[in-house]
C-alpha cells in the first residue's frame, strides 16, 4: 500500500502536464462539455455583457472548435448528445424575468428548435440514458420526455428544491441532486422520488454513475459521496480541499475525476479511496467527460478547454517512473535529514509533500548527499518526490 501511495503522488507531477490547452476561439465562460464521439464534441456557455447562449462545436478532436448560431439570449448550461447529430441543451435565467429553455438538434448543432419558448423554469441539467428518455432539472422542476424531446412533461417531486444535476442509469432508474445536501432517487421513471440519506447539508452539484450501484456526488466545500448499493447508502470520500466541485465523471467503476473551482483537477485510480490533484491552469472548471476511457476533455471560467489523451497521466511512459526510492537517515527524524540519490538523479528538484498532497519544501539537489532542514515541518509523515528530467524518484519521512 505504501509503494501504491507513493507512486501516485509522483504521478501528480506527470499529470499536470498532460491537461493540453486547447483553441477554444472565446473568452467566455463555458458551462458544460460532451462528445458522443472521440472526435466530435460541444461545449456550451453564455457570452458576458449581452447574456446570450454560445455552444462550441468541433470536430477534429478539440484541435479547432466553431461557434454555432442558436439564437438564444440565455445561457445554456448543460448539453448532451445522444449521438453525433442529434443533442439537447438547457438553459434559462432568473433575470431580468424567469425564462427557460429546452433545444433540441438533429443535425449536429446546425439548426436549433426550442420546444417550449413561454418556459419560465431556468434549467441546469440535461441527460438522456437512451434515445428517447431524457430528463432535464432546474430551479423547482423535473422535466421529462419519453420522444425524443418532441415532448416534455413537468413532474411532481417533494421537497421543492433547486436541482443542479441528474443521471439516470436506464430508461426508469436515476437520481438528481441539489441544494441542502439533497439527493432524490427515482425506481419508476420519475412519477415517486425518495429522499436518499446523504449525511450533508452542502448543496450537491454533480452526480454520476459508472452501473446501476456504483454511483458518485460531488458539491460544496469538497464533498464526494459514494455508494455502492444503488444510492441505499451514500459513504463520504475525503480528500481534503474545500473547494467548490462542480462535475464528477467515470470511465469505470474505479476511475473517475472531479473538476471545480481553481482549476481544481481530481481523479481518482481506486474508485474513491486516494483522490490526487493535477494542476491545471485554469481559474475554474465546470464541467467534465471522456469519450473513453484515455481521452477527455474539461472546460469552464475564460473558455479555457483542455484536453487530455492518456487518462491525466494515467498510464504514463513508464519513463517517468523509477523502482528506486530516496535513500533517507536519519527516519525517523527530529530536525535534520540526508538524503542520498544516484549521480544521474542529481540537478533534480527535491519537495515535500504532507498527505495531501500539498509542496511544503522544495530544494534544488546537486549532489550526491544533500541535508534537509525540517525543523519547521509538523510532527507527521511526509512524502519525498524527486524530479529530474524524465525521471521521478520517491520517500517517505517521519517528523518525530
Amino acid at each position: 500500500m505504501f509503494i501504491l501511495i507513493i507512486v501516485l503522488f509522483a504521478l501528480t507531477y506527470v499529470q499536470s502536464q498532460n491537461w493540453i490547452i486547447q483553441n477554444s476561439g472565446t473568452s467566455s465562460p463555458l458551462y458544460s462539455v460532451c462528445f458522443p464521439k472521440s472526435d466530435t464534441g460541444y461545449a456550451a456557455g453564455v457570452t458576458p455583457g449581452i447574456g446570450s447562449g454560445l455552444i462550441l462545436k468541433t470536430t477534429n478532436g478539440g484541435t479547432t472548435w466553431d461557434s454555432l448560431s442558436i439564437g438564444m439570449w440565455v445561457p445554456i448550461n448543460s448539453i448532451f448528445f445522444t449521438d453525433a447529430n442529434t443533442g439537447y441543451a438547457v438553459g434559462g435565467s432568473q433575470y431580468p424575468s424567469w425564462v427557460g429553455i429546452i433545444l433540441k438538434t438533429t443535425d449536429g448543432g446546425i439548426t436549433w428548435n426550442n420546444w417550449n419558448p413561454g418556459l419560465i423554469h431556468p434549467l441546469v441539467s440535461v441527460q438522456f440514458p437512451d434515445k428517447n428518455t431524457g430528463y432535464a432539472v432546474g430551479f423547482g422542476s423535473i422535466f421529462k420526455t419519453t420522444n425524443a424531446g418532441s415532448t416534455w412533461n413537468n413532474l411532481p417531486y417533494l421537497p421543492t428544491e433547486t436541482l443542479w444535476s441528474v443521471f439516470f442509469t436506464d430508461s426508469i432508474n436515476g437520481f438528481t441532486v441539489g441544494e441542502d445536501g439533497y439527493i432524490l432517487k427515482t425506481t419508476n421513471g420519475g412519477a415517486d422520488w425518495t429522499i436518499q440519506n446523504t449525511g450533508t447539508s452542502h448543496a450537491l452539484t454533480s452526480v454520476y454513475f459508472a452501473d446501476s450501484n456504483t454511483g458518485y456526488v460531488v458539491g460544496d466545500a469538497g464533498t464526494i459521496l459514494k455508494t455502492t448499493n444503488g444510492g441505499t447508502n451514500w459513504i463520504a470520500q475525503t480528500f481534503g480541499t474545500y473547494s467548490v466541485l462542480h462535475s464528477v465523471y467515470f470511465t469505470d467503476t474505479i476511475t473517475g475525476y472531479a473538476v471545480g473551482d481553481s482549476g481544481i483537477i481530481l481523479q481518482t485510480p481506486d474508485g474513491g479511496a486516494n483522490w490526487i490533484r493535477q494542476t491545471s491552469p485554469a481559474l475554474g472548471l465546470s464541467s467534465i467527460c471522456f469519450p473513453n476511457s484515455d481521452t477527455g476533455y474539461t472546460v469552464g471560467a475564460n473558455g479555457i478547454i483542455l484536453k487530455t489523451t492518456n487518462g491525466g497521466g494515467v498510464g504514463v511512459n513508464e519513463n517517468y517512473i523509477t523502482s528506486q526510492f530516496i535513500k533517507t537517515y536519519p527516519n525517523p527524524a527530529i530536525d535534520k535529514i540526508t538524503i542520498e540519490v544516484s549521480e544521474q538523479s542529481t540537478n533534480g528538484n527535491l519537495s515535500i509533500l504532507n498527505l495531501n498532497g500539498q509542496e511544503l519544501f522544495q530544494q534544488t539537489v546537486t549532489k550526491h548527499s544533500t541535508m534537509i532542514d525540517i525543523t519547521t515541518l509538523p510532527i507527521g509523515v511526509y512524502f519525498l518526490r524527486l524530479i529530474n528530467n524524465k525521471q521521478v524518484q520517491v520517500g517517505k519521512i517521519i517528523k518525530e
